[in-house]
């Protein structure tokens, strides 16, 4: 009775988690606004509102494998699948509020903060939240520096065996546990635009992410670096096009024994180096009816590669492990009135793994190849652009 007590106000408070992100980012923000209202002559510029909607179908939500998908539609594996379909709608809705200061000079000074829910309707178990703050200053006319903040309170992957509990239970359903966790990431970057006419800007960034997972696989915890760079070009006002590298390390626990370390654990270890190549390329075609639109097209390539230590034996889903995946993704956006614009898209994407070990090569293959398409539309609307001068505020 007493578990059960506990595991409702865990549930409760949980449910209560973006209530509360919201009314922190709505305090935040419109604090500032007020503020900034009350001392205009000190430097507050505008305060931004925008609302994105979205509709969005995933033929594969949990990234399975052929080998998998079969197993779920025939109802193998009882304990293992926790959806109602493999595929699905998504419903994404997001917040986004922005306020312009003028602290320094005619340098802009951006605060801003968003909440984001995405909402799977026939799987539930997978709907997952988000909230970001950013501050971004202009230093000059060319440079640019930006800081940020994000928390995903849970996020759910899918369901595998607890081997700790496998080795006590044997292979039973119950063992069978939710893969998921928190996370909190902070961000770096700098900017800096080239040559006379502005048109070529140099971006290099760092990102550091620190995951949580929960107690059933506290050996997968990680911290993740990201460092990044990235270029843009823009030609003729009308094209743009856009190149990037990053290169990720990822520290995974290792252990999730009191007495255990790294070295002497029986445990996953699923660190990682990975290097991710991306580019785009973004249109303006001429206007239709009035309407300016634009067409879009990017391609990213990311290959991963396992570093952990243990022999074969001990941790065949990451010793030797490569991941190759690829994504292609085709947007088309139309204003259709000042405020709100229209978007349609699609994403591919594609994981091949393989393993240097050559008896281990099925199993990797089986385990974590994957393919998924994603399909939707999305709604931006802009409420509100107030803007306010120094001057008019002396009136």
């Amino acid at each position: 009775m007493l578990f059960n007590n506990r595991l409702s106000l865990i549930i409760i408070k949980r449910a209560c988690l973006p209530v509360k992100l919201i009314l922190l980012l709505f305090f935040l923000l419109f604090f500032s606004h007020i503020n900034a209202q009350s001392k205009k002559d000190k430097g507050f510029q505008s305060l931004k509102v925008e609302l994105d909607l979205g509709s969005i179908y995933n033929d594969n939500i949990l990234k399975y494998s052929d080998s998998y998908l079969t197993k779920f539609k025939n109802k193998e594996d009882e304990g293992r699948f926790h959806i109602n379909t493999s595929d699905g709608l998504v419903l994404d809705k997001s917040l986004k509020l922005s306020s312009t200061f003028l602290f320094f000079g005619k340098n802009k000074t951006i605060l801003d903060g968003s909440i984001a829910r995405h909402s799977y309707i026939n799987n539930k178990i997978k709907t997952w939240n988000q909230i970001d703050f950013g501050l971004q200053q202009h230093i000059t006319k060319r440079l640019i520096i930006n800081l940020s903040y994000s928390y995903l309170p849970k996020f759910y992957v899918r369901h595998y065996r607890d081997d700790d509990w496998v080795d006590i239970y044997g292979y039973v359903p119950e063992t069978f546990q939710p893969f998921e966790f928190a996370k909190n990431a902070y961000g770096f970057w700098i900017q800096n635009s080239f040559f006379k006419n502005k048109q070529t800007k140099l971006r290099l960034s760092l990102d550091y992410g620190k995951y949580y997972y929960n107690q059933h696989f506290t050996e997968y915890n990680s911290n993740n670096l990201n460092y990044g760079i990235n270029l843009y070009q823009t030609v003729k006002k009308k094209l743009k096009f856009e190149l990037g590298y990053q290169f990720v390390t990822s520290k995974a626990k290792g252990f999730d024994g009191i007495q255990e370390t790294k070295d002497n654990s029986d445990d996953s270890d699923a660190s990682y180096e990975s290097d991710e190549f991306s580019s785009a390329i973004k249109w303006t075609i001429p206007q239709f009816y009035y309407k300016p639109h634009n067409i879009g097209v990017d391609f990213e390539y990311k290959r991963s590669c396992f570093t952990t230590k243990h022999y074969l034996e001990n941790d065949r889903i990451h010793a030797g492990r490569i991941d190759d995946l690829y994504k292609i993704g085709i947007n088309y956006e139309v204003r259709l009135l000042e405020p709100l614009t229209v978007s349609v898209f699609y994403k591919w994407c594609k994981q091949d793994s393989d393993t240097r070990a050559e008896e281990n090569k099925e199993l990797v293959s089986q385990e974590k190849d994957y393919s998924q398409q994603q399909f939707g539309l999305t709604f931006n609307y802009i409420f509100k652009d107030i803007k306010f001068t120094r001057s008019n505020s002396k009136k």
